[in-house]
């Protein structure tokens, strides 16, 4: 069984640079080739923000039977089609101020955040938004890792389904968050290493 499934939904995204140097195996395969038998072969299933949220959808009985029965899903992006029941339409924070963008950290100690300054994300060279621009709202039983807007909008949150776990990023891909690779590399390396860390909480 694969580690990570990475479901590729741009052509270039078949050979990125992140997945050829992550911290554990990530196979990609194209988003259209989502089916029983790929997801028999993974453990993680990892989306991008530009991911074909109709597929998705005609595909959530699936994808909820594959998190209750231990799998773990990685949903980044801008939810529009609820394609897991849970799951609510995107929250856009209206007429941010440069505070607003200021990314809160609850859960300083959870891995996926582990030496990662709060204040680097959602900042790329002065210009705010990179990492999220408003939220996915949570079930109220989520944790709730990251905010925006002094908490009123949550970014980052997790939550048990069954056996499995959901991690749901509200804003663009991961790897793409910082300008230096490295950084990417850190926050991405996270990731990936607590996805694939079934000792870790939801």
């Amino acid at each position: 069984m694969n580690a990570v499934t990475f479901l590729a939904a741009l052509p270039g995204q078949r050979s990125a640079r992140w997945a050829a140097e992550a911290p554990v195996p990530v196979r990609t395969i194209h988003q259209y080739e989502l089916d029983d038998a790929e997801l028999a072969k993974t453990r993680v299933l990892l989306t991008t923000m530009h991911q074909d949220q109709r597929w998705l959808h005609a595909r959530r009985g699936l994808l909820q039977e594959f998190i209750s029965s231990g799998g773990t899903m990685v949903f980044q992006g801008q939810v529009v089609l609820s394609f897991l029941e849970l799951l609510e339409p995107f929250q856009p924070m209206s007429k941010p101020t440069l505070n607003d963008y200021q990314i809160e950290v609850l859960v300083p100690t959870h891995p996926i955040f582990s030496g990662v300054d709060p204040d680097t994300l959602n900042r790329r060279r002065g210009v705010a938004g990179f990492y999220a621009r408003g939220s996915n709202p949570p079930p109220t039983e989520a944790t709730v890792l990251t905010t925006l807007r002094q908490g009123e909008f949550p970014v980052d949150w997790l939550l048990g389904l069954g056996k499995g776990r959901l991690f749901v990023h509200s804003g663009n891909d991961l790897w793409t968050t910082f300008h230096e690779p490295a950084e990417n590399a850190r926050l991405t390396g996270n990731l990936l290493r607590w996805a694939t860390n079934e000792e870790n909480d939801p």
